[in-house]
């Protein structure tokens, strides 16, 4: 079997504008085969989904990430500004105004497939990596598969989000929200964003040396 996983993974973008078109089962379940198979300490797999098919829950949801956004990005919108300094004007001020309005957001709450990633904290201490792993294998697929997605970790923005988030899907105890992750077909593929070189990512033996080390 021949596969280009390098392509995949450098061709993957986030989607955030989807068209409305519904996502075929299968794929879905393509999807979910995929993060069940990622690699976890001592094969442990925490990772517990919630598919949120209620219309309502996703609209509450979708609220509830756009106050996050209002909350985390109104109140540092000079450092925002740094941040897009390099970005032309009038495309600066609307991602600005994007961001903290929630306007950005909206989508979450909008996207043909919605899916709580969770973790069942008493199995593993280890389960943000597990299940960040598995949350990687869902972005992958979903691309592989000519579908679009997007890792969101708005609701963990403060505790009020994370609260009301986790109560508007039942989690309770043990059972920890790690990520949401958004369907479906897009509507516009934006442009892979910049990597940093490898050189300034590497080092030999030790943090900081580069010493002799050819990339």
């Amino acid at each position: 079997m021949q596969f280009d996983p390098l392509g995949l993974i450098t061709t993957r973008v986030s989607i955030r504008d989807y068209k409305s078109d519904p996502v075929p089962k299968d794929l879905l379940l393509q999807i979910l085969e995929a993060a069940r198979w990622a690699p976890s300490g001592d094969n442990l797999q925490p990772w517990r989904f919630i598919l949120i098919e209620e219309q309502e829950i996703k609209r509450r949801i979708g609220e509830i990430c756009v106050r996050a956004a209002v909350r985390s990005f109104g109140k540092d919108i000079v450092g925002l500004q740094k941040r897009f300094a390099e970005v032309p004007e009038e495309k600066r001020k609307a991602i600005i105004e994007g961001l903290v309005t929630g306007s950005r957001f909206k989508f979450i709450g909008e996207a043909p497939i919605l899916l709580a990633v969770c973790a069942d904290t008493s199995i593993t201490t280890n389960y943000l990596q597990d299940t960040s792993a598995a949350i990687q294998n869902m972005l992958l697929a979903a691309h592989g598969l000519g579908l679009g997605a997007c890792w969101i970790g708005l609701p963990l923005a403060d505790k009020e989000s994370e609260e009301q988030t986790e109560e508007a899907l039942g989690i309770s105890g043990d059972v920890k929200l790690v990520a949401l992750v958004t369907i479906g077909y897009p509507s516009r593929i934006p442009k892979p964003r910049p990597r940093l070189p490898l050189r300034d990512l590497v080092y030999l033996n030790r943090y900081g040396n580069r010493e002799r080390l050819q990339i």
